[in-house]
């Protein structure tokens, strides 16, 4: 199976990160490293079925096909917010309706935002 994880480079998500790897599974790891520590994925750079998008999440991208997601985008702490955005809770909003329209036009189903 192939599976998207959001901040995949952060602590948590980058050991899900190696356990999905361990299982079989193709991983593409999206992270904009805002928080995300590429020491934690390092490691991975030559795992032919392990895939890094460096990506804002608030930004559009295509996963190509993804059978399941695993959402750890958003920042840990207001504070780790960039302050040039419109603020933590703009960009969390922002982050899952993107992440929302990616997984809606990927199913083909009618977005329920419009």
């Amino acid at each position: 199976m192939r599976v998207l994880v959001t901040r995949g480079a952060g602590f948590v998500s980058s050991h899900l990160c190696d356990a999905l790897l361990a299982e079989g599974n193709e991983v593409l790891c999206v992270d904009n490293f805002l928080t995300g520590n590429r020491d934690n994925i390092a490691h991975l750079s030559h795992e032919s079925r392990f895939e890094l998008l460096e990506q804002d999440v608030c930004r559009a991208f295509d996963s190509g096909h993804v059978d399941y997601v695993f959402r750890f985008a958003a920042a840990p702490h207001p504070d780790f917010s960039d302050p040039q955005e419109s603020g933590y809770g703009e960009r969390a909003r922002i982050g899952v309706q993107e992440w929302q329209k990616c997984v809606w036009w990927k199913l083909g189903a009618v977005q329920p935002w419009h």
